[in-house]
């Protein structure tokens, strides 16, 4: 599934509900969140 948490561009760690993002400047979103800029985590 493409969610935040499997995105490389979210830096929050496995298990967190929620975690910073680098597409909104550091700002906390939700894990299972989705928006356009998804990338595949490496």
């Amino acid at each position: 599934d493409q969610d935040c948490a499997n995105c490389q561009l979210y830096k929050g760690k496995p298990g967190d509900k929620r975690g910073p993002c680098d597409v909104f400047q550091k700002k906390m979103v939700a894990a299972a969140g989705w928006c356009a800029s998804w990338v595949k985590k490496a």
